[in-house]
């Protein structure tokens, strides 16, 4: 019995220790490349970090969106899909200032020009 838990909590870390790592870099490759869909954010960032929800939209509107640490404001990102049905294409988000997402030229939410 102890081995089969052993072997369950195996499996489950390298998933767990790639989400906790993971980068908060927005760059035009890997996660949120132009080919990327809610699968592959799901398996970068792990299921329990990923939820595809609504979320707010231009005037009051609504927008179903693959959201990456939702509860984590600092950590909370975005994704509006171009092709919404397939969810492929990405449209990334970033809100609010203080967010730790930045480009990899260390741009990011509420940096002054």
């Amino acid at each position: 019995m102890h081995s089969i838990v052993l072997a369950a909590l195996l499996t489950l870390t390298p998933v767990f220790a790639l989400a906790q790592a993971a980068p908060t870099t927005l760059s035009c490759e890997g996660a949120f490349a132009r080919d990327s869909d809610h699968a592959r954010i799901v398996k970068i960032f792990g299921a329990a970090n990923v939820a595809y929800e609504k979320i707010d939209g231009a005037e009051g509107d609504t927008l179903m969106a693959t959201v990456i640490f939702g509860k984590d404001a600092k950590r909370r990102l975005e994704i509006v899909w171009k092709d919404e049905k397939a969810r492929k294409n990405p449209f990334v988000m970033v809100r609010g200032i203080g967010n730790d997402w930045k480009t990899e030229d260390g741009i990011g939410s509420g940096a002054t020009v």
